[in-house]
């Protein structure tokens, strides 16, 4: 089964201060490094969503998207800063991208959740093989995250979704019983990087533990 994902990266980061997409993050920036970790799973194709200072991201990231399975989508709607209208943007591209049709399921990874593991979105795509008609909801002690994972059968009822709707929390509770929830260890699911504090701080603890697992390694 082949699954693509969407990213959305297209807010105002209002709280930020700075374009989230563009923001230092291991070896790239924080759009690179969600891409990595889809692409380690071997999702694909993935759609990218952009829309505030929208030149200015892609010029940043023109070698990324001149890979072949890398899409980017434009979201006029951006100004409304809700990701419901990013979703909607990439599920656009996703129904016109050359891919399409052998596509089983989208997963939905915000791009200021940079601690999500590509152990978390495998096993997300293992629980699809196995349950290929739910929506799959990542759970860390009893919480709901991200990425979640819709099967394609929802793509044109969240298209139809209003504006005003709760965004993708809607379907999940119109479908209780097709929800699936799949529990994991990590704690990343969790954490989304809206203030300047929120993302010196799991930067910090990100670069240190790299730095203690290559003295560890050295040694």
């Amino acid at each position: 089964m082949q699954v693509g994902a969407i990213v959305p990266a297209a807010g105002l980061s209002r709280r930020m201060g700075r374009p989230k997409p563009c923001l230092p993050w291991g070896s790239g920036t924080l759009l690179e490094h969600i891409v990595r970790t889809l692409e380690a799973s071997s999702a694909k194709p993935i759609v990218a969503v952009l829309g505030h200072e929208v030149e200015m991201v892609r010029q940043a990231h023109s070698a990324l998207f001149s890979r072949p399975n890398i899409i980017w989508a434009y979201n006029p709607d951006y100004a409304t800063d809700e990701m419901l209208s990013s979703v909607k943007a990439g599920l656009r591209s996703l129904l016109n991208c050359p891919q399409s049709p052998a596509l089983s399921a989208f997963l939905v990874c915000p791009v200021d959740m940079p601690l999500i593991t590509a152990d978390v979105v495998a096993e997300l795509l293992r629980r699809h093989e196995e349950l290929p008609e739910r929506i799959l909801i990542p759970v860390y002690n009893g919480r709901k995250g991200h990425p979640v994972l819709f099967p394609m059968r929802f793509i044109h009822e969240i298209l139809e979704l209003p504006p005003a709707s709760p965004g993708l929390r809607a379907v999940r509770d119109a479908h209780p019983l097709d929800v699936g929830l799949v529990p994991v260890t990590c704690e990343g699911i969790l954490i989304d990087l809206d203030t300047p504090a929120d993302y010196q701080k799991w930067h910090a603890s990100v670069k240190l533990a790299n730095t203690r697992c290559s003295r560890t390694h050295n040694t």
